[in-house]
């Protein structure tokens, strides 16, 4: 096999991580029936549309890999596949601002809300913000492969 396979074990792991992730999310927003306020909800769906753009860019990535081996990691393949991280990069840090603005957004009408329900939303908005740290994670352990 033309990857190590404590690598490809590695980055099987970095994808279970993003599903978990996600799965946490939905659980905690089901489970505690949570509505989030008005006045944050355009700030909430661009911040959740950012890190589903970088959990998807990351899956792209997953899927080329099969055309990186066909390859023999050489080539135009290599060159796309380093266009794809970067990318990835820039969209966790878009979602990385978005959580920075969401947060701020929180905290001007926290007083308003119940404490309990604004440490949940804190929470699911940290672990927005890990959904697209993890798929970075993925491309990041990806571009350590093609590394080798």
């Amino acid at each position: 096999m033309p990857i190590n396979r404590n690598d490809l074990l590695e980055l099987i792991s970095k994808q279970d991580k993003v599903a978990n992730c996600a799965k946490d999310i939905a659980g905690i927003i089901l489970g505690r029936k949570m509505r989030f306020p008005d006045s944050i909800q355009d700030a909430l769906s661009e911040y959740v549309d950012a890190s589903i753009k970088a959990v998807m860019e990351a899956s792209t990535i997953v899927q080329e890999l099969d055309e990186l081996i066909e390859t023999g990691f050489g080539g135009r393949e290599v060159e796309w596949i380093e266009k794809l991280i970067v990318r990835l990069d820039e969209l966790e840090t878009q979602s990385d601002k978005h959580q920075v603005a969401i947060r701020s957004q929180l905290h001007a009408i926290e007083n308003e809300l119940p404490p309990v329900d604004v440490m949940f939303m804190y929470k699911i908005f940290e672990l927005i913000g890990n959904l697209a740290d993890r798929a970075q994670k993925v491309g990041d352990q990806i571009h350590s492969i093609v590394a080798r």
